[in-house]
């Protein structure tokens, strides 16, 4: 164990000895271009430790050996500066720019002829004398005018016919300007018809309109069978008969306009409505089921929207009809005592299936007198 660790020493220092003088000094003055020559030492040193240790039992191999003596790996020398930059070449010189040839000269511009002398302006002739005015002949009498001849009569522009037997049909028809419209059957409607053209005449023929589900909506304006925004005629002695407990027959609005002729009309509260427009009662029959109260129930058959009453802007003109219940003389509809009719007119008051009835009649020689007569002492 001595001599391996004399061997040791020595190895130790034969490293330390190469690595300090790159193997030259301890090769004998011997240049070592390679790593052979000092591991050729290195076996020559492991033999003789393999020899002196020989019998021992503890004999390492070479690996194991070179392992036990290596030495700790040294720290990495710092990196060496780089090099400088070598300088830049010199720039080769540009070309030369050939030369520009020469611009040719402008040749000259060629004398202005001279200008010409103006010709004499020739005498002006002397102006003949003007001869005298003849005399002016005798204007001749002037002929009588014929007598001119009477213009002829112009004739009434004839309406757009149309036969409507169903809602649709209809309710479009009433929307032309000038149209006549001719009901062709019964006619069930769900939705209120509205009548916007103007002029327009619907002759029911002896027909019905009626609505068998309700069609009143208070939000929307739907009050009625017909909805008159436009200007209506109604003719033809039909019907319009609206649900129990729903809807009007007829509502006036938007200043439309709408006369009757004939025709039965059975209502609800209000057989007309004008809520803002003009109606003229001609003729017809007209009744309520459904009663504004116990104690009027009829005396709303033909009613207007109160302010629309009072600002002139709804109006209603009783001519002629029949009514049940309902005296257009002498009604609440616009407050007491309201009077629907026209000047001369009055009411006669009958009875049938014992139900009051009120029609409208001329007044008598009588009757104006009387009128006059408290007219005078009531503004006495």
């Amino acid at each position: 164990m001595k001599f391996k660790n004399i061997i040791t020493v020595s190895l130790c220092a034969l490293v330390s000895c190469s690595a300090a003088f790159g193997l030259s000094a301890c090769n004998n003055g011997k240049e070592n271009s390679d790593s052979s020559s000092g591991s050729a030492f290195a076996a020559e040193v492991y033999d003789a430790y393999a020899n002196g240790a020989n019998g021992s039992g503890n004999t390492l191999n070479y690996d194991e050996w070179l392992a036990s003596i290596k030495g700790e790996k040294g720290d990495r020398g710092e990196r060496g500066l780089p090099g400088e930059r070598g300088e830049k070449g010199d720039k080769g010189d540009k070309g030369e720019r050939g030369e520009k040839g020469e611009k040719g000269d402008k040749g000259e511009r060629g004398e202005k002829g001279d200008k010409g002398d103006k010709g004499e302006r020739g005498e002006k002739g002397d102006k003949g004398e003007r001869g005298e005015q003849g005399s002016a002949g005798e204007r001749g009498e002037k002929g009588e005018k014929g007598d001119k001849g009477e213009r002829g009569m112009h004739g009434k522009r004839g309406k757009t016919g149309f036969a409507v037997c169903n809602y649709n049909s209809l309710d479009a028809a009433v929307g032309i300007d000038d149209a006549y419209v001719v009901l062709c059957d019964d006619i069930v409607v769900t939705d209120d018809i509205k009548v916007t053209g103007k002029n327009v005449t619907l002759d029911l023929n002896g027909h019905k309109i009626s609505n068998e589900q309700d069609i009143w909506d208070q939000d929307i304006y739907r009050w009625a069978l017909i909805t008159v925004s436009g200007s209506l005629k109604i003719t033809g002695n039909g019907s319009l008969i609206a649900k129990d407990n729903d809807c009007f027959c007829v509502t006036v609005t938007d200043g439309g306009k709408c006369v009757i002729e004939s025709g039965t009309f059975v209502g609800n509260i209000h057989a007309v409505y004008v809520y803002d427009g003009e109606l003229k009662v001609n003729g017809g029959t007209y009744s309520v089921v459904q009663k504004y109260s116990a104690a009027r129930p009829d005396d709303y058959v033909l009613n207007c929207y109160d302010q629309s009453y009072r600002d002139g802007k709804s109006k209603i003109t009783v001519n002629g009809g029949t009514f049940y219940g309902f005296n257009p003389e002498n009604c609440y509809a616009e407050g007491a005592n309201t009077n629907f009719l026209a000047d001369g007119l009055t009411t006669e008051k009958t009875t049938a299936d014992g139900k009051t009835v009120y029609t409208v009649v001329e007044k008598t020689v009588e009757e104006d007198n009387s009128t006059d007569t408290s007219a005078n002492q009531s503004s006495d």
